[in-house]
């Protein structure tokens, strides 16, 4: 027979939105229940060893900007979390319109149409609260692909590539399927300040996004892995999930914190609402970002930042660590499919192509695209989604809730936006509970 049992609230989900929203009930006397279906927390964090090495890496979310997010500020100093910066940069260099340089990332005859463009940029964020929902601020003008924001410019070459590096770095996305919106968005988050934008990012934990999950994990009272759910039940008291093997958790509320692109892998009854289930098919477009580490020799450029024009998809390689007496570097790529990742012959062609005559001795990777519990990295907003459907995606249904990066209203994508979001949802339970109270 079938197990079943009985709590305040589920969780679903153990990444940072789900062990903050079950910690923060904890903290409030409310019995909460998180399930993972992976055999592991985190999430999209995955502190891991590098290949068969001692050396620890980020291969999901990684890096931090503590200068514009206080909720992960205030989780650092509660738990006494130390972090560090990525290591300087000692050589750097540019692959921009098929050129390799070490100076300025565009010729010196197009800073004027740099600067227009930069102008642009500042005006259309300056008309942005990043701290609100977008589909409410009459935006749609500006919700359209990086390539038509961009497009009325008519940029040379060098300054066209350069700034279309920046989807790719940000979300690892290529120019035409990012909603422009979204970057823009991101450097309204950063004060309207173009070198912030630029420079974002540089904080990374000094014992991995796993000290801040152990952390969390420590705080919550009732935690289940290898738990899957397949479906989600309201009923007029409250909230029934079923497991793969036929067990079932009975809640008055649950806070549902999966990837978005997951949702509709899961029979809710009632059905979730058409915009969540039409950003769940499709508008969230994910499902592009290759992230990969790579151990170097014969490393002559700590840094290569390219435009992505020539270099089919790829945009960022940097070192992060020193192992074996050689360079263990991180590197984007908007294409899964432009090189074999899944092998060191494979992922040499790739850094040979930022960094010619560098060697790959061991490689390094997780297909997120193809992980069922992820079907993607972090968020990235096609065109036209953020303006319609940007409020609804975090919008109460009922007894579920939703918390997760993917729905957050500021720092999509980021840890921070988990965090607002499970703050924001366990708020929420806690008043629901409390008038349920009073009202019996």
């Amino acid at each position: 027979m079938a197990h079943s049992e009985q709590t305040d609230v589920v969780v679903v989900g153990g990444g940072f939105a789900g062990l903050t929203a079950a910690r923060n009930l904890n903290d409030r006397g409310i019995s909460a229940i998180v399930v993972e279906s992976r055999d592991r927390l985190g999430g999209r964090t995955w502190y891991r060893n590098f290949a068969d090495t001692d050396q620890l890496i980020e291969m999901g979310g990684n890096w931090l900007t503590m200068n514009y997010q206080p909720l992960m500020r205030a989780e650092l100093d509660r738990y006494e979390i130390p972090i560090e910066l990525s290591p300087e940069m000692t050589t750097s260099e540019w692959l921009i319109n098929g050129v390799r340089s070490s100076g300025f990332p565009v010729p010196l005859e197009e800073i004027p149409a740099l600067e227009k463009a930069v102008l642009h940029c500042v005006r259309a964020a300056d008309r942005i609260d990043p701290y609100a929902p977008l589909d409410g601020q009459g935006l749609h003008d500006l919700d359209v692909s990086w390539d038509e924001f961009l497009s009325p410019l008519d940029l040379p070459a060098a300054t066209w590539d350069f700034l279309s590096m920046f989807p790719v770095f940000y979300a690892a996305r290529d120019t035409s399927t990012i909603s422009a919106l979204m970057l823009l968005q991101q450097l309204a988050l950063v004060g309207n300040s173009p070198w912030s934008f630029f420079a974002i990012g540089h904080h990374r934990f000094t014992r991995g996004t796993k000290s801040m999950i152990d952390a969390l994990a420590s705080d919550c009272a009732d935690i289940r892995l290898d738990t899957h759910i397949t479906r989600v039940t309201q009923t007029e008291n409250g909230v029934e999930v079923t497991t793969a093997s036929g067990e079932t958790i009975t809640a008055r509320y649950a806070i549902w914190t999966t990837p978005l692109n997951c949702w509709n892998d899961v029979e809710f009854s009632p059905a979730l609402s058409s915009g969540k289930r039409g950003a769940a098919a499709g508008a969230h477009c994910s499902n592009t970002t290759v992230k990969f580490w790579a151990l170097v020799e014969n490393n002559t450029v700590d840094a290569l930042m390219a435009g992505p024009s020539t270099n089919r998809g790829l945009a960022v390689l940097s070192r992060e660590y020193d192992v074996e007496g050689h360079a263990l570097k991180v590197g984007f790529s908007c294409d899964p499919t432009a090189y074999d990742f899944d092998t060191v012959a494979g992922t040499d062609q790739a850094v040979e192509a930022l960094t010619p005559g560098a060697h790959v001795i061991k490689s390094d990777w997780h297909d997120w695209n193809n992980d069922p519990l992820a079907k993607g990295s972090w968020f990235g907003a096609q065109p036209g989604m953020l303006s319609k459907s940007h409020s609804e995606l975090s919008r109460r249904e009922g007894r579920v809730l939703f918390a997760s990066s993917d729905v957050a209203v500021s720092f999509m994508g980021w840890m921070e936006g988990a965090l607002e979001t499970a703050h924001k949802a366990s708020t929420e339970v806690a008043a629901l509970l409390d008038t349920e109270s009073a009202k019996a």
